[in-house]
């Protein structure tokens, strides 16, 4: 069993550790004294990743993803107000199990440490634990976004199936999270994350934030501590897919984002679970604190440490991007955010042409200025964001609706 992977980059590596899904920087020296160690070469537990022409290696990304959210289908048992992607039936031609293998083999050539299956609703795939021990066999470490609502017979096979970290959606109280994801689907969701729980799994809760759950945090915060949750990711409603139909008023305005920081900065001492959420400005070096495998030294992971990989096989950095939706007639949104589709192309071969990624990698041109220059960026915040800016008015480089820093200076003038 693969529990360490070596990954090679332009100058010096990374070393990622499976079974606690992190991965660290190493210089050149200390990869080097690695590769000259016998017992950890020769060791089966240990897979080193070298890269073919290393001076070549793009400057604006890492050497591979250190991780794929791979949407395995776009079908869900909910449909739920929030989704960003518009998730219900399959779309025609999804990637089939003989595809799916056969890229996850790609990536693993290629030294990606985490596969993050998402959907849709990935368990609804009939071939889904087939992939996951796949998946497990190869050494990466397993996350699954998942809205838990599945029988008790699916739960156990679930849960005992070799995933190492479970993120399920809860949007508050019952009445709350029913409103956004159906009614019985909280107490559902509840029973998978006791589960879960019991069997002292990885957990993390995601919940989308709007007006109609923002009074909601301190609910999820308590429940998160009595499962032993390590986190609770907050993400701001964004206004793609069925949210830009049926949730249209319900984005937080900026003095409501902020307020929310600060009963975030007040909830954290109090409460054992980490709170992660975007444009933290209260919370010093957040960045650096909130996940173990992406780093976010640049900007946002998308199309720099990460990358998502549709079930149609097209391969784009975030899963907010025009790119997802395969029914738009945005073709000059697909140009623009979609950088290969893995049916036609080898990963590696799309992941390194830095040409395809320019939206997210070209910082200079496509992130806007006052970022740049702002003393949060890089330490709280990742400035913003091209997905955003596009949606909002065909820009790539609009400053973001949620950024406080203004309201921030307000308050101590």
């Amino acid at each position: 069993m693969i529990n360490y992977k070596v990954r090679e980059e332009k100058k010096g590596a990374f070393l990622f550790d499976r079974k606690n899904g992190k991965a660290e920087q190493l210089t050149e020296e200390q990869y080097l004294s690695m590769l000259n160690n016998s017992l950890i070469k020769n060791n089966p537990e240990w897979q080193f990743i070298p890269k073919k022409n290393r001076d070549l290696l793009p400057d604006d990304c890492f050497s591979a993803p250190s991780r794929i959210y791979f949407e395995l289908s776009r079908k869900c048992n909910l449909g739920c107000k929030a989704c960003f992607n518009e998730s219900s039936l399959p779309l025609d031609k999804e990637l089939t199990t003989k595809e799916v293998l056969d890229i996850l083999n790609q990536l693993n050539k290629a030294g990606t440490f985490e596969i993050r299956f998402t959907g849709g609703e990935p368990t609804t795939r009939k071939d889904f634990l087939t992939i996951i021990q796949y998946a497990k066999k190869l050494g990466f470490y397993i996350s699954m976004g998942t809205n838990g609502v599945y029988n008790a017979t699916k739960s156990k096979k679930i849960i005992n199936s070799g995933i190492d970290w479970f993120i399920v959606s809860l949007e508050g109280r019952e009445k709350v999270s029913d409103y956004i994801r159906g009614k019985g689907n909280y107490k559902k969701a509840l029973k998978t994350l006791k589960a879960i729980s019991k069997q002292k799994k990885r957990i993390r809760i995601n919940t989308v934030i709007g007006k109609y759950n923002k009074d909601e945090i301190k609910f999820l915060a308590k429940l998160a501590d009595s499962l032993g949750a390590e986190s609770l990711n907050l993400i701001p409603l964004r206004p793609y897919g069925r949210a830009a139909k049926l949730l249209s008023d319900q984005m937080l305005s900026r003095k409501e984002f902020y307020e929310m920081i600060k009963t975030i900065n007040g909830l954290r001492k109090v409460h054992k679970v980490k709170f992660v959420t975007t444009i933290d400005l209260l919370n010093k070096d957040n960045l650096s604190k909130q996940d173990r495998i992406i780093k976010k030294e640049r900007t946002c992971a998308a199309g720099v440490e990460g990358a998502v990989i549709s079930p149609l096989g097209d391969i784009y950095g975030c899963s907010y991007s025009p790119a997802s939706d395969p029914s738009s007639k945005d073709k000059i949104g697909k140009e623009i955010f979609v950088a290969g589709n893995l049916r036609k192309q080898k990963f590696s071969d799309v992941w390194l042409n830095s040409k395809k990624w320019a939206v997210f990698r070209d910082l200079k041109q496509y992130k806007n200025k006052k970022c740049l220059s702002c003393n949060h960026y890089k330490h709280e915040c990742v400035g913003s964001c091209p997905v955003m800016s596009y949606y909002e008015n065909g820009t790539l480089d609009n400053f973001d609706p949620y950024c406080f820093k203004d309201l921030l200076l307000g308050e101590k003038a």
